[in-house]
């Protein structure tokens, strides 16, 4: 009788909500998908590729960083009972973004979002799932290009890359895509079809594309 208590017990443990949601999404997760480069009635294909690294403490590990411990009382108010959890915090995430033309197979931009997390942020108690999604912090790249990372489960999710870049030759260019996001090591999700933003106009848009841009800047000079 003992032994049967012990073991629903245990059981119980393991169903409950609290050791179902004890959860992490630190380490490397992998960016791909595609989209369009819009100049004006002109739109071309791209191809998005990248990395994306998140980093998360414990609720230890943030009140033996005074500074972090310090923000986290000023943003939240209720840091004490926030702080009373055994949580996990995102501390930092960074982003590497690459941008290639892909008829051409040209790097037309690459960059690197270094961290931007200032205040420990708290994970959601539930863990990441299609219906209930966890937004990560949305990161602004190069000033006018925003990137917003969701994860729908603890290994994969989506990031929405929207606004305007300066690309190689042509210049200020409206970018708009939807990108897979998965942690490096599992399976590669499918992209939504209906988020999937890539538009092939093929070789000759780009090159009309190209020329336009150029004859934009004799007429600027």
């Amino acid at each position: 009788m003992k032994k049967l208590l012990l073991t629903c017990t245990a059981l119980l443990m393991l169903c409950s909500p609290l050791a179902a949601d004890n959860y992490d999404i630190s380490g490397l997760w992998n960016i791909a998908g595609t989209g369009f480069a819009e100049k004006s009635f002109l739109r071309v294909s791209l191809a998005l590729d990248g990395n994306m690294t998140l980093t998360t403490s414990s609720t230890q590990e943030v009140l033996n960083n005074a500074v972090s411990a310090d923000l986290l009382r000023q943003e939240y108010p209720m840091s004490a009972d926030i702080l009373s959890k055994d949580l996990r915090f995102l501390t930092a995430y960074d982003i590497n973004l690459k941008i290639t033309a892909t008829n051409l197979d040209i790097k037309a931009w690459d960059d690197h979002v270094p961290n931007g997390i200032r205040v420990p942020v708290p994970l959601p108690e539930m863990r990441p799932a299609n219906n209930q999604p966890y937004e990560l912090p949305v990161r602004v790249v190069s000033d006018t290009l925003l990137c917003k990372v969701t994860l729908t489960s603890t290994t994969s999710g989506k990031v929405r890359i929207t606004g305007f870049v300066d690309l190689d030759v042509v210049g200020e260019t409206e970018i708009n895509s939807d990108c897979a996001l998965w942690l490096n090591g599992t399976p590669k999700p499918k992209l939504e079809e209906e988020t999937s933003s890539g538009c092939d106009s093929g070789f000759s848009s780009l090159m009309l594309l190209l020329v336009f841009a150029g004859v934009c800047k004799l007429v600027r000079n």
